[in-house]
């Protein structure tokens, strides 16, 4: 993995695509990683030559991102489930179970989230299913294939041959 030096030295991670022909440099704004993609058969001195030259607008991009705050979701947080903001509360049992506005989420309170965003997952494939299922028949079509995602740049997609793609974040929605 490349690294540009000089203060503060910035990590590019390099990604080989067949189908690129030319070079691209890009700044994930979720955790600020650096990716230069290349076509397959490139040299890695073009791409340090790329990267030198786009130096100054990666360090300007860098700087101009907001810090990135810890997003952890526990006990007490509040997560906002099909249209309602539900607080996280410690429940019993073995399910994570809707009561009022609270959302009771058993075992390990440490585990809360991990246990939260698979529940989650749970009720969007339900929902996307049932609603997927109700506006095929609509429009007298069928789906292939459902799928989940953690999409960062759209809430779903769909092919010809019917394969249905959603973020599963679609559920926290209003």
């Amino acid at each position: 993995m490349p690294v540009l030096t000089g203060p503060p030295p910035v990590e590019v991670h390099l990604k080989r695509v067949a189908r690129a022909r030319r070079f691209s440099l890009r700044v994930s704004r979720l955790d600020g990683k650096v990716t230069l993609t290349m076509p397959l058969r490139a040299r890695e001195a073009e791409a340090m030559a790329f990267l030198r030259g786009q130096e100054g607008w990666l360090r300007e991009t860098l700087t101009a991102m907001p810090e990135a705050a810890p997003s952890l979701v526990g006990i007490g947080s509040v997560v906002p489930v099909e249209g309602r903001d539900l607080i996280l509360a410690s429940g019993p049992g073995r399910a994570v179970v809707v009561g009022g506005d609270r959302l009771l989420v058993p075992g390990d309170p440490a585990l809360a989230g991990v246990r939260v965003a698979a529940w989650l997952k749970v009720l969007a494939r339900d929902r996307l299913a049932a609603a997927s299922t109700r506006y095929a028949g609509l429009v007298g079509r069928r789906y292939s294939t459902l799928a989940l995602r953690d999409t960062r740049s759209r809430w779903g997609s769909c092919s010809p041959d019917g394969r249905l793609m959603y973020s599963w974040r679609l559920v926290m929605a209003p």
